[in-house]
């Protein structure tokens, strides 16, 4: 017999743990990074990633992000690397805002 259930993959949400090793960059949020409800849009995170993670040319296959703390217009962020994988997001304050996991295609 079928059940709701069925129609939905289940999977476990992957936590991406925090890293600091190397500080890859400073992100101030504008305006133009904000969504409707004032914080900064989801996609965003991924951008900022993206703009200071050059060393691999190789397509994305699949991005993790894990959200701590929103953010807001004019907020500056650190990131941080592991030099290969993970990333971190953090205020100035030193509050973490995200983790995040970029995955890459094989070439």
């Amino acid at each position: 017999e079928f059940s709701p259930r069925d129609a939905y993959e289940t999977r476990k949400i992957e936590r991406v743990p925090a890293v600091d090793t190397y500080e890859i960059g400073k992100y101030v949020t504008t305006r133009n990074d904000i969504d409707h409800n004032g914080h900064v849009n989801n996609l965003r995170y991924a951008d900022m990633v993206l703009a200071f993670e050059k060393k691999n040319p190789a397509p994305v296959r699949s991005f993790i992000i894990n959200f701590s703390v929103e953010c807001h217009e004019n907020e500056t962020l650190t990131i941080y690397s592991d030099g290969d994988t993970l990333f971190t997001g953090k205020k100035q304050d030193g509050t973490m805002s995200f983790t995040a996991k970029l995955i890459r295609e094989n070439y």
